[in-house]
């Protein structure tokens, strides 16, 4: 995978992604899983993030500040694949002792 962005940058994600702190976990599962999803052939190599949004927000939870430390909750993030939109549902699952999360691309 190659970054059009910096380090700093990587954290930063347009849109209302809900834990701020997890953003760079996310984008690197993400962007690991679309260059799977696009497969071997695939000569694009470049991802970036062009939008975050809450689509189911957090249920049963509690948060502290303005983080969910336990809940569920499902994000939409839309990525650039070098030039083509795509989308993933990811589902966010936490407690206070960690987060999980898994991402479906959105067909």
């Amino acid at each position: 995978m190659q970054r059009e962005v910096s380090e700093v940058e990587a954290t930063t994600v347009p849109g209302d992604t809900l834990d701020r702190i997890l953003r760079r976990d996310t984008l690197a599962f993400l962007a690991h899983r679309d260059l799977s999803e696009a497969g071997p052939e695939a000569r694009c190599r470049i991802r970036k993030v062009v939008g975050t949004e809450v689509v189911t927000p957090v249920e049963g939870g509690q948060v502290e500040g303005d983080r969910p430390i336990a809940g569920r909750w499902v994000e939409r993030w839309t990525l650039d694949r070098c030039g083509a939109s795509v989308a993933y549902l990811i589902r966010f699952n936490t407690t206070p002792k960690g987060t999980t999360f898994i991402a479906e691309l959105q067909r």
